[in-house]
This record gives C-alpha cells, sequence and structure tokens, in this order.
C-alpha cells in the first residue's frame, strides 16, 4: 500500500478528508498522483473552512503535490503559512518523504528512485529552497532551515549514503553531492 498525507493550515482551501483511490486526487490544497493497487490518499486540512475568495492582487494559495509509484512508500508534507509549495515523487518500494514547511513563500521539491530511501525536511521562515534527490537504496536525507532566503541541496546516487544539512540566518547556499556507497557528509551553517 502507498500512502500520501498532504495538510494545510487554518483557512487552507482543502476539505476533503479522506478518499479512497488508486490513481488521482485533486484539490486546491494539493495534488496525489499513485500508482499501486489500493494506494490510500489522506488530504487533510486542518480546518474545514470553505475556499477563500480570490480577488486581484491577493497571494496565492499554497500547493503541495506528490507523485508516487511502487509498493509501502508514504508521503507527508504539512505546511503552515502562506504562499508555501512543496512537490514530493518517489519510485520504488518503502522509500518515506516527511516535509514540514512554516513561515512563508518556501520551496521544496523532494525525489526519490529506488528502494527503502528516506527524506526529511523542516524548513521555517520565509523564501527558504530546499531540494533533495536520491537514486539507490537505502539512502538517507535530512534538511533542516531556520531563517531567511537560505538554500539546501543534497543530491545522492549510490547506496546507503548519509547527508545532513542544518542552517539558520540566510547562510550561504549548502550543498552536498555523493555518488557512490556508504558515503557520509554533514554540513551546519549559523
Amino acid at each position: 500500500m502507498t500512502c500520501s498525507t498532504i495538510r494545510s493550515p487554518a483557512g487552507g482551501n482543502g476539505v476533503l478528508k479522506h478518499w479512497r483511490a488508486s490513481a488521482l486526487a485533486l484539490l486546491m490544497a494539493g495534488a496525489v498522483m499513485q500508482a499501486a493497487y489500493g494506494a490510500d490518499v489522506d488530504l487533510a486540512s486542518l480546518s474545514e473552512l470553505p475556499a477563500p475568495e480570490l480577488s486581484l492582487g491577493a497571494a496565492p494559495a499554497s500547493f503541495a503535490g506528490v507523485w508516487q509509484h511502487g509498493n509501502h512508500n508514504q508521503a507527508d508534507i504539512e505546511q503552515r503559512g502562506a504562499q508555501q509549495r512543496a512537490l514530493a515523487v518517489q519510485n520504488g518500494s518503502d522509500n518515506t518523504i516527511t516535509a514540514t514547511q512554516g513561515g512563508a513563500a518556501n520551496w521544496a521539491t523532494l525525489s526519490q528512485t529506488g528502494d527503502l530511501n528516506t527524506i526529511s525536511l523542516a524548513q521555517y521562515g520565509a523564501g527558504n529552497y530546499a531540494a533533495a534527490a536520491q537514486l539507490g537504496y537505502a539512502n538517507v536525507a535530512a534538511i533542516r532551515q531556520v531563517g531567511n532566503n537560505d538554500i539546501a541541496q543534497i543530491y545522492q546516487y549510490g547506496n546507503y549514503n548519509r547527508a545532513y544539512i542544518n542552517q539558520s540566518a540566510g547562510s550561504p547556499p549548502a550543498t552536498i553531492t555523493q555518488s557512490g556507497n556508504g558515503g557520509f557528509a554533514r554540513m551546519t551553517q549559523h
């Protein structure tokens, strides 16, 4: 079974609490596409308010998208604040993506191909960008950003690699790229 959860804050656009599907669920709060037998989709809004009125000059709503192909994948995206963007893509089996964004105008692009890979993201503040891409088996990537206008990127190709980025307060861009097996990298900037 493949499972996705997208949460939006109070005043978020989606009101669908649970929907069982095997192909596509599309709401203003998020989009989920899953290819697996008996896939579960759980799009949850932390309040069940109606969609906000749209007017000229209004800030665009937050968006979260999940695309998964394979078995036993899990994606959990939680966004609080305005103009958040997140995209999670998983191809393979037993992969996990967990993303939490708070503040305003943060962006995340998270992608995994292979099996038993894990990406964790937490970013708070405004104008942050995070990207993580993993290709292989049993890789782990974790990004934590607190502050404004931070950029973090992790790219791993191979098996059993570990990479961690922790930064805050307008740090210079952080990038980790690993190719091969059993690599370990940690970057901390404050």
